[in-house]
């Protein structure tokens, strides 16, 4: 039977961080073009608007809608620069497990155990190009929103400081164009990181059924037979725990990163929309008063 490529589900995945330059052809970065390609990337277009949101908050004078709006965008840059230095920190540990998944003890044993896998996988495929058709459309329009929107001339999609005016051409253009290609670089980084961490949830959990299945189905053919089946499921069993302790140790603090600030975040729109639902009972309440003096 041939082999099966785990790596064919995430295929895509992985081409994505490959294209925005996190996902070099070895286990670690070496002095190449390609180096050097995603030192640029990382530096222009991911870290910089981070940056540049950071030099605003203190050296533009904003009004109170507008400095929430930068610190949501403020945070959620913390998180992605988090996300970026544990991803190039633990590169080598992510190229191990997914060469893991080559072992043969992680192989599908028959075409019954690929059927029992192939679900899992297929949603989560299902899942990343659901939220694919889905987002990238949004954040298409969501970054021309200011060329689409003629009412308010040099506008940017993100309020952050450049050290060049943006109200003249050709720095408004290119301040424009640098914050296109940052916002689809970041989303790329970061829904593909998160899908490739769910990716390795979803590979534990089918060892886990191949291991189940091969329990299952032992038989007791012959005593020697019996014993080399339990011991190769004992070794399974333990190459899993040993593959999920290191998908454990690559995105435990990634996950605590996400769960801080999308609590920070959750909880600013929640106070966010508390002030308008207050605004809006008191225009009503205003407007009731009124029809009643009428």
């Amino acid at each position: 039977m041939k082999r099966f490529d785990w790596k064919l589900t995430i295929k895509l995945n992985i081409f994505s961080l490959w294209m925005i330059g996190l996902w070099p052809k070895d286990n670690k970065y070496k002095f190449n073009f390609y180096t050097l390609y995603a030192c640029f990337a990382i530096s222009h277009f991911i870290t910089s608007l981070g940056i540049l949101a950071t030099v605003n908050t203190f050296m533009v004078d904003s009004d109170f809608e507008d400095s929430e709006e930068l610190t949501l965008y403020f945070i959620g840059e913390i998180l992605t620069q988090i996300k970026v230095f544990m991803f190039i920190k633990n590169m080598r540990l992510l190229k191990q497990i997914l060469k893991t998944l080559n072992d043969d003890l992680f192989q599908p044993k028959s075409l019954r155990q690929r059927q029992l896998i192939a679900p899992a996988l297929n949603f989560w495929k299902m899942v990343y190009n659901a939220f694919t058709a889905a987002g990238a459309p949004v954040i298409t329009l969501w970054v021309f929103r200011p060329l689409l929107n003629k009412s308010n001339e040099f506008q940017l999609p993100i309020n952050v400081w450049y050290p060049f005016n943006t109200k003249t051409s050709p720095f408004y253009e290119i301040a424009f164009f640098h914050q296109i290609i940052s916002v689809f670089y970041t989303v790329i980084f970061v829904y593909n990181a998160d899908m490739l961490i769910a990716a390795l949830m979803v590979y534990i959990g089918a060892q886990c059924d191949i291991l189940s299945d091969d329990l299952s189905n032992l038989q007791e053919k012959s005593v020697i037979s019996f014993n080399k089946q339990l011991a190769n499921s004992i070794k399974h069993h333990k190459q899993i725990l040993i593959f999920a302790e290191n998908c454990n140790t690559f995105f435990n603090l990634i996950l605590l990163g996400q769960f801080l600030a999308s609590s920070i975040i959750i909880s600013l729109i929640l106070y966010r929309v508390a002030l308008i639902l207050r605004s809006a009972w008191t225009y009503l309440t205003v407007l009731r008063s009124i029809n009643n003096l009428e």
